[in-house]
């Protein structure tokens, strides 16, 4: 009787299992898939998707594995690697330092004249009058031959000072206009500042000799702090142009002789749209027109003598469609006469008041 309770258990036993076998192959079931989550700033909100689970399909020997579903873009992406590559730069975009500002370098107060004209304070807003000397002179002594028409006009006047170096050396020429067309920029940023004056954006400037050249080149550098510009017996300019054609071909001109290359040098290439607002007005006096007076190495792109050279330019402004004007002095040298000051200052007013006061 034991040995066939034993023999009955056995038996129980094997039927269980081939019985669990069997529904095991008739009902079989996906192994859950893990799915882990990502967090996402700001994500983008996707409308729930229903899936309808799929009826099971017959085991066959020979059947490969099916590829997962696709995912589901959000429809303003083509893909979902998309969707993560813009939000991935959106990130790095918020998360990357500003660069760092550079400081400001005006002039300080020893080496900058100013005056103001009378009842200053009514008259706001200001505008002002950037005066630049020559070789060998410095702005308190050039700039008071300019305060009756800066008082007239109700001009503020400044006069920084130059230590200018070789005027014939192309390269200490270009290192010091760098330098001090960024020093009057900088100054004109913090002067409503200092004079407790709400004044205009853009200024007058006004230059005799090396500091025309320094005028001319500041008009190109930073033409949105000028509204018009005179320049005095200038000994070169630099060409409003990139590039020079002739017999050899086209070839880029590089500073100081044009612009070509202001980007290695500046970081930004000239707004050509600020610079071509500006007016331009030329003075030079007819006897002043020697060629041993003027630097060489300018003579292939602006001409032989101050008045070749001035003419040039007048050219290249027109050419450009801007507002230039050329006034030859008779019986006059290098120098800035009264009479060159009276036309160089009723130009300015003019040119203000024919933009109605703007910036």
């Amino acid at each position: 009787m034991r040995t066939f309770l034993r023999l009955t258990g056995i038996l129980v036993s094997v039927l269980s299992i081939i019985w669990v076998w069997s529904l095991g192959l008739g009902n079989a079931t996906t192994a859950p898939v893990t799915v882990s989550s990502v967090a996402i700033e700001n994500p983008i909100p996707i409308a729930p998707v229903a899936i309808e689970p799929s009826a099971p399909s017959a085991p066959t020997a020979t059947s490969a594995p099916s590829a997962p579903p696709a995912p589901v873009p959000n429809p303003a992406y083509e893909s979902v690697t998309a969707l993560q590559t813009d939000l991935q730069s959106s990130r790095l975009d918020r998360t990357k330092p500003a660069p760092p500002a550079v400081p400001l370098q005006p002039f300080d107060s020893a080496d900058l004249y100013i005056h103001l004209p009378p009842n200053a304070a009514a008259r706001q807003p200001l505008r002002v009058l950037v005066a630049l000397h020559g070789m060998g002179n410095r702005g308190d002594v050039f700039a008071p031959r300019l305060i009756a028409e800066a008082d007239q006009n109700g001009w503020v006047l400044i006069a920084p000072t130059m230590r200018y170096r070789d005027w014939t050396d192309p390269v200490q020429l270009l290192q010091d206009d760098l330098l001090y067309t960024r020093m009057v920029r900088d100054t004109l940023q913090v002067l409503p500042e200092r004079l407790n004056l709400k004044l205009r954006q853009r200024a007058l400037v006004l230059g005799f000799s090396r500091g025309a050249q320094l005028a001319e080149r500041l008009t190109l550098f930073y033409p949105e702090r000028v509204n018009s510009v005179a320049v005095i017996s200038a000994g070169a300019y630099t060409l409003p142009s990139e590039k020079k054609t002739d017999a050899a071909g086209t070839r880029v001109i590089g500073l100081p002789y044009g612009v070509g290359d202001m980007p290695a040098h500046l970081g930004k290439a000239v707004n050509w749209d600020a610079f071509t607002k500006i007016s331009y007005w030329i003075g030079v006096g007819e006897r002043d027109n020697r060629k041993d007076d003027v630097p060489r190495v300018f003579d292939q792109y602006v001409g032989y003598t101050r008045i070749e050279r001035a003419q040039v330019l007048l050219q290249s402004l027109r050419v450009l469609g801007m507002d230039a004007h050329l006034t030859l002095f008779p019986n006059t040298d290098h120098e800035m006469t009264a009479e060159m000051i009276r036309a160089a200052t009723k130009f300015l007013r003019d040119d203000e008041i024919a933009d109605n006061l703007n910036d």
